[in-house]
């Protein structure tokens, strides 16, 4: 039988007070109570190839008169879709066996349990499972690394040591998705731009009839000035040329990273230094 999580992380939690029952949750429920819902239950768990049996306080789910689910403390559960689901009787009673043929006895004791066992065996197992999750450990089944690891814990106020949920350590997976992500296009964009990003544009003539045009781009530390081919204005952005070709060339401009649309030029480097400054001055004499 394979207990349902959200994650694939099979990590079984120490919750609640004691296996005893309260006085609200002892109370018998009468033959004719057993609606749908969650009920408080005595599960008794039973290994044949080991022998463990093991007994406890669950809430479990009732669908019309039959049992269907059985909550374990750490959020996980069994359930019908690997036994069938078998009918309560009028004392609250039944019992059934797993697809991997564990016997399990249920007695329903009354309404939802404020509380269920501390611990809880999972089928084929002879004892119990603490909960000693960390947020160091549940970062190691998801290879987040040291530096990845350092900023979660900045972030969220939290140390590596701190003892965490199977919840939390699913929200942990997510955020560590949604980071990588955003990382990953900030990285690309930076590389798209240290291969050349329009610094400033100068132009003469109106914008719909430029008669001369200059842009300096900065690619990889340096700057280039260059000169625009025909009467269509640039845009700021992205750019995309060969510095080693010194006549003119096809040149894409990508305005918005967000819509990838590159638009096509013809330019031709007029110049390059390291200071954008000088070329600031050429580029206004170029057209005049």
């Amino acid at each position: 039988m394979s207990i349902k999580f959200s994650l694939a992380f099979c990590f079984f939690v120490i919750a609640g007070c004691s296996s005893s029952t309260n006085d609200s949750s002892s109370e018998k429920t009468s033959e004719d109570d057993y609606e749908n819902g969650k009920y408080c239950a005595e599960v008794t768990y039973y290994n044949p190839n080991t022998g463990t049996k093991k007994t406890y306080t669950l809430n479990v789910e009732v669908e019309n008169r039959e049992l269907t689910r059985i909550y374990w403390p750490n959020g996980g559960w069994l359930d019908d879709s690997h036994f069938n689901p078998p009918n309560i009787a009028n004392d609250g009673t039944c019992s059934f066996s797993s697809d991997k043929g564990y016997d399990y006895q249920v007695s329903i004791t009354g309404r939802e349990c404020s509380f269920t066992s501390q611990n809880v065996v999972t089928e084929g197992e002879d004892e119990p499972r603490k909960f000693t999750l960390t947020i160091e450990q549940c970062a190691s089944t998801m290879k987040m690394t040291e530096e990845e690891l350092s900023e979660y814990e900045t972030t969220f106020t939290v140390s590596r040591t701190d003892i965490i949920s199977e919840e939390m350590c699913r929200l942990m997976f997510e955020y560590l998705q949604k980071h990588r992500e955003l990382t990953g296009r900030r990285n690309s964009l930076t590389n798209l731009m240290e291969n050349g990003y329009i610094q400033k544009r100068y132009s003469t003539g109106s914008e719909d009839n430029i008669r001369c045009q200059t842009v300096i781009v900065k690619r990889k530390g340096h700057f280039y000035l260059m000169e625009v081919q025909g009467t269509r204005a640039t845009t700021m952005g992205l750019m995309d040329f060969n510095p080693s070709i010194e006549e003119w060339q096809e040149v894409k401009i990508l305005e918005d990273p967000a819509n990838p649309v590159w638009n096509v030029f013809i330019m031709r480097i007029i110049n390059e230094s390291s200071e954008m400054s000088i070329l600031g001055h050429q580029m206004e004499a170029f057209c005049n």
